[in-house]
């Protein structure tokens, strides 16, 4: 009997998080560009970002998804990183609502919403479907619930785990910390709420305990969002912040109200079982009460957490989470490559005209190879409904992506070390040498329009970056017929051999840079003439002390 018991409970929990992750990932999967846009309508308001919050939580009985699309909307500018707080709220009340569920009878309910669910997915089409996967998802819960009650029941008549469970019930703050330490484990408040459930019919817990079991599970419920957020963007770290700062004041501001409250609900003659949503729903309902009006301050704290400088190499608006929302990830990509963009003119800047900010170019030399590979990866990690949808998104975005790769490669690897080791040798930097100044404003300009035309798809940049080009041509070509040959011998590399990776390096972030604005497609508002001649006098060649 209690081995049965306990196939049954573990059973029932695989069931219970098999069922929240179905719900969740259909309701991601449900997403589509009305379903967003009315969403983040919804969400720019104060009391529509709660209301958000609750419906989203509730449908996929998980706050996780309502958290993640909420940090997606302030990437994107759309939502304020206070609203995203308060959609936070709102889905901790809505994954307390579905624990209502949790204490009807789901040996009746059970089967009948798990039929319904699979009928929808399995026979419906589109929108259909996915609404079908939702129920089936809330089914396979409801099922979870069901085996939890019937392995809990045979185990609680054993003696040994009946005085273990009564023993913890007697000391409230033990009680409380197991639950908060299982929720962070099973990351999720919800199955453990179904556990004291099960534990309430049977007998063992009182109302008095299911208190500091709800408070644990309340608190540790921030716990999913808190580990999400670890290594993550700096909006994703600021939001795990504040929710354990948020759950974790609610706890404490219900404290005081405890004694109050099992009196109140003892004199309700409601079942311990029944308890324990209404004492989840008290304990959420009073933390947003509390935190709706302190949103703004605490976004604010938050904000002066992360203060901080951002790592180049980190996204700032990459989101795995949405990887199933391909129309809010790609505007994602959008800014990220925006942002990429910049960087890579900062970096050639800092190179070519602030040399001496070597911790600054260090940075930039380690993160931004790693921040185009991201860029690439997280392309490549997007679920599209169909074939068509992700061959038109790979090429709109693959080919610039590719060229934007190539460049933090080349100012990475090719062109921070000559170019540091020329500003130590001839005491100044590659903007104002003899030589080298006018070759490097033709590239800055190159490099400066064909980012601008990726960025802001803008026809006429896209124009200029296309005669910056041939420029640089005709100037290029110059320098290499007026340095044919080159140096023998082996050995540490000579100045000139030096001058030489600088204009390799400059010639592959010319190519990348004209590969980026032709593969975008920018068609040019009108054709220019070809250049027939060189665009002025070429600078004299760069000073090469020591060159043979």
């Amino acid at each position: 009997m209690v081995v049965s018991g306990v196939v049954a409970l573990l059973g029932g929990l695989a069931l219970f998080l098999f069922g929240v992750e179905e719900s969740t990932r259909a309701s991601r999967s449900a997403l589509g560009g009305d379903e967003r846009a009315f969403l983040g309508r919804l969400a720019s308001r104060t009391s529509g970002a709660f209301c958000f919050g609750v419906l989203l939580s509730a449908l996929s009985q998980s706050s996780s998804v309502a958290t993640s699309f909420a940090v997606g909307l302030v990437d994107l500018g759309a939502l304020p990183f206070a609203g995203s707080l308060l959609v936070m709220m709102g889905a901790s009340v809505g994954a307390a609502a579905v624990t209502f569920l949790l204490s009807l009878d789901v040996g009746v309910l059970a089967p009948a919403v798990l039929a319904a669910g699979s009928g929808a997915a399995l026979l419906g089409r589109g929108r259909w479907r996915t609404a079908g996967q939702v129920v089936r998802g809330l089914g396979l819960v409801l099922l979870g619930m069901f085996l939890i009650k019937l392995g809990v029941d045979p185990l609680m008549r054993t003696p040994q785990a009946r005085e273990l469970i009564l023993g913890a019930s007697r000391w409230p703050l033990a009680l409380g910390g197991a639950a908060l330490a299982v929720t962070a484990l099973l990351q999720s408040s919800s199955a453990v709420l179904a556990l004291g459930i099960a534990l309430a019919s049977s007998g063992v817990l009182s109302l008095g305990a299911l208190v500091p079991l709800v408070l644990g599970a309340h608190v540790g419920s921030a716990a999913p969002v808190l580990l999400s957020s670890l290594g993550a963007k700096r909006n994703a770290r600021r939001l795990g912040a504040a929710t354990c700062l948020y759950k974790l004041c609610g706890a404490l501001a219900v404290l005081p109200l405890v004694p109050w409250l099992v009196r109140f609900l003892e004199g309700s003659g409601i079942s311990p079982a029944q308890a324990v949503p209404w004492i989840g729903a008290g304990v959420t309902g009073l933390n947003a009460l509390l935190g709706i009006p302190l949103a703004g301050a605490l976004a604010s704290l938050a904000g002066r957490w992360f203060a901080g400088a951002e790592a180049v190499g980190e996204p700032q608006f990459l989101d795995d989470t949405l990887a199933r929302v391909p129309g809010l990830a790609l505007k994602l990509l959008d800014r990220e490559m925006s942002r990429l963009a910049n960087l890579l003119e900062t970096f050639l800047y800092l190179l070519a005209e602030s040399p001496q900010e070597e911790e600054r170019i260090e940075r930039f030399r380690r993160g931004l190879p790693d921040l185009a590979e991201s860029c690439v990866g997280y392309l490549d990690s997007l679920e599209f409904p169909d074939p068509e949808t992700r061959r038109r998104a790979y090429g709109e975005y693959e080919f610039p992506l590719l060229s934007m790769g190539g460049l933090a490669r080349t100012l990475a690897q090719d062109l921070s070390g000559p170019a540091m080791r020329f500003h130590h040798r001839e005491g100044v930097s590659l903007s104002r040498a003899p030589g080298w100044s006018g070759l490097y404003e033709t590239l800055k300009e190159l490099l400066r329009d064909a980012l601008g035309a990726f960025a802001l798809g803008d026809e006429s940049l896209a124009e200029r970056a296309r005669r910056a080009f041939r420029r640089y041509e005709v100037q290029e070509g110059a320098w290499n017929g007026g340095w044919a040959g080159g140096d023998s011998g082996a050995g540490s590399r000579t100045p000139r051999q030096e001058a030489w990776s600088l204009l390799e390096a400059f010639g592959s972030l010319a190519r990348y840079a004209q590969e980026m604005v032709r593969e975008r497609g920018i068609a040019p508002s009108a054709p220019s003439p070809e250049p027939t001649s060189s665009p002025g006098p070429l600078p004299p060649s760069p000073p090469l002390s020591g060159a043979p």
